[in-house]
Parts: C-alpha cells; structure tokens; sequence
C-alpha cells in the first residue's frame, strides 16, 4: 500500500514538472518567433532605408511602405505591430536619434513627416500628413509635419492634417484630437485639443 502510494505521488510530481515544463515551451517560442521576426525586420529596413543609424530595433509586425524614403538616427526603437504609410512616392520620413514608437502606431508621410530627437509616441497614437477635404476620392493634400524634440504624443491620440507642428517639449494627451499646431512646452488635450498649461521648463 505504501509503496503504491509513492509510486503514485512521484507520477503526480512528473506529470506536473512536464506541465509546467511545456507551459513555459509555449511562452518561449513565441517570443523567440518575434526577437527572429524582429531582427529579420531590422534588417531588411535597415538596407532599404535611405539612412540608418546605429542602434536600430524595429519589432515584428511593423510595416513600411517606400521603405527607400525613410531615414533613422542612432538608437530608434519601433514596437511592432505598427505600419507606417504614404499615398505618394516621393515623401519622406524622418526619425531623429532616440526616436521610440510604442506598439499599433500609424504614421502617414504622405506630406513628409519629421520626428525630432527623444520624440515619444504612445500605443495607438495616429499622425496624418495628408486630407481629401471633402471629397474622399481626390488626390491627398498634403501637409508637412514635425515633431519637435522630446515631444510625447500620448495613447491614441489623434494628429490631423491641419497641425503641422508640435513644439519641442510638448505633451499630446491620451485620446486628443489635434488640429492644430502645438506650441512647444505645453499641454494639450480634448476634442478639438485645447492648450490645458505651458510646462515651466525653468523648473
């Protein structure tokens, strides 16, 4: 009886050591799959780029239309999955040194677009460099934009067309809708965005 007993109990300790040992097999090979992804991603962009500085990380999942227009600085980080797009051929997208862009981030360089150095942009965030006024199937309007250095772009926020510059130093909101330009050192938030306070950056 006793001996049964052991048997059993050190049957329960290996089913349950190969339990725990494929759980943690199903947790590794998809982030293994994304680090490969990722460093394959890296890779191609950093050949295609007009530019690439050292320090490059893109993630997997992250798509770039005329990849041959983009330029990055030193140390831009890129969560994946994001797409960055342009209607036109012959636009440009601009990443300054120590550029970070959070995951499900959509950039449109229709108009060119410029991100200054220590530009931040948070998950979701969308930035526009292009309308179609009132008609949808018009050619895009394009509009150059840029961000200026250590601006923070917050959670899905909103950067239409119409702002063509965010100030050095600004802060974009969670959820704003920006529509027009943003001074440097301030805060902005709502829909429409509206200035809430300018940063003391004497402080």
């Amino acid at each position: 009886m006793r001996r049964d007993f052991q048997e059993q109990f050190v049957l329960r300790i290996k089913l349950i050591v190969k339990y725990r040992a494929s759980k943690l097999f199903l947790r590794a090979v998809p982030v293994a799959f994304k680090r490969v992804s990722g460093a394959i991603l890296t890779s191609v962009y950093k050949r295609a780029a007009k530019v690439a500085g050292k320090g490059l990380r893109i993630g997997a999942g992250v798509y770039i239309s005329h990849p041959e227009s983009i330029s990055f600085g030193d140390n831009v980080l890129i969560e994946g999955p994001a797409r960055f797009s342009s209607e036109v051929n012959n636009s440009s997208l601009v990443f300054c040194d120590g550029v970070q862009i959070n995951r499900d981030v959509f950039l449109d360089f229709s108009g060119g677009l410029t991100l200054g150095v220590g530009v931040l942009i948070s998950e979701g965030a969308m930035v526009y460099t292009h309308d179609h006024q009132l008609d949808p199937r018009s050619r895009p309007n394009l509009l150059e934009k840029r961000i200026g250095e250590n601006a923070w772009i917050g959670a899905r926020a909103i950067i239409l067309s119409g702002c063509t510059e965010i100030g050095a130093g600004a802060i974009v909101a969670a959820g704003a809708v920006v529509t027009r330009n943003v001074p440097a050192h301030s805060i902005v938030a709502g829909n429409p965005a509206r200035l809430i306070r300018t940063l003391n950056i004497d402080a």
